[in-house]
């Protein structure tokens, strides 16, 4: 990863966000617009490209050992996370709600809205794919300790959960899955109407999927956008929110930079760098609607958010160029 690439890429990211503020500061896209992307992103972009992410790219011979390398990283990640939220939030004597909406917003990261862009832009499609597989670790701790956390004294059930788990962007990930596989290459190469057949579905529906990108940085622009300029400062005179950024930004990627020195011989260069890049992205924006709908204090959860979204852009370039220089 050259830096001069990274902070070309991040820029990009940058402005896409503005347009974002722009359009929601000016009302173009009206509050209710929010959720309306959101669901396109989650629903039909967000799988197109999933699917034929996976199903037009050779994988490499060590995807299985990268997968499951990604894994197991990423529940370590998540758990380490959680438990030092835990213990910050009990050491800043924050209120029961507010100790839960901490320790979740550590433990999940923007794994969606800002990770696809970045993976896919320094990495390509196989970007894409490894932090797929980081999304569903991280969907699955969304869904059983987020929800926990945030209606600890009413949890949903084993079916809720299995139902939240089972959405279109992880059918999309294990029908791609399964196509390659039944070996769809080989198909291709022997029947020429299922390889025209293919290749006219790609072509239709990839242009839309590869829209995710740009919309998802759009999508973080209109969350920021919500608030005023005065608001977003107030954010960050408080103080657990300002221990947060620090530890979630910095603290936690720079730990986890040093266990990952040891992880060059178990695992592809490109597997350690999207762990890496994952430490290092902003408290989730999912969370914040779950927050809501579960009556736990999502102001909060919006305020953590943002400032992490904010400062992330700040931190990432120079936690990247601290990951060239270690490893």
């Amino acid at each position: 990863m050259e830096l001069q690439i990274i902070i070309i890429q991040i820029s990009k990211l940058i402005l896409l966000v503005l347009v974002g503020v722009y359009a929601r500061k000016l009302k173009i896209i009206p509050e209710e617009g929010i959720a309306i992307l959101s669901k396109l992103l989650i629903h039909i972009t967000l799988p197109i490209l999933t699917f034929f992410s996976i199903t037009s790219y050779k994988l490499p011979e060590n995807i299985f050992r990268d997968g499951f390398f990604i894994i197991c990283m990423g529940v370590i990640i998540q758990l380490f996370s959680l438990f030092t939220g835990k213990i910050i939030a009990k050491k800043l004597k924050l209120d029961r709600v507010k100790k839960n909406v901490y320790a979740a917003q550590l433990m999940i990261g923007n794994t969606v809205y800002l990770a696809f862009p970045l993976m896919t832009d320094l990495f390509g499609n196989i970007g894409l794919i490894y932090a797929i597989v980081y999304y569903l670790v991280s969907l699955t701790f969304i869904w059983t300790i987020g929800v926990y956390l945030f209606n600890k004294d009413e949890m949903k059930n084993i079916r809720h959960i299995f139902k939240s788990l089972v959405n279109p962007c992880t059918i999309a990930f294990a029908l791609g899955v399964i196509a390659l596989i039944l070996r769809i290459d080989i198909a291709m190469d022997k029947w020429v109407l299922f390889r025209n057949t293919y290749q006219f579905m790609y072509d239709t529906f990839y242009p839309l999927g590869n829209t995710t990108m740009s919309l998802s940085m759009v999508f973080i622009g209109l969350i920021i956008g919500q608030m005023e300029f005065k608001q977003i400062l107030g954010i960050f005179k408080d103080r657990s929110v300002q221990i947060l950024v620090l530890v979630k930004l910095i603290v936690i990627p720079g730990f986890f930079l040093l266990v990952l020195l040891f992880a060059k011989e178990i695992a592809s260069e490109i597997a350690i760098a999207v762990i890496f890049i994952e430490t290092l992205m902003p408290a989730s924006t999912v969370t914040v609607a779950i927050a809501k709908e579960n009556g736990s204090d999502y102001t909060y959860a919006m305020e953590i958010a943002i400032a992490t979204t904010i400062i992330c852009l700040i931190t990432i370039p120079v936690m990247l160029r601290l990951y060239q220089v270690v490893l």
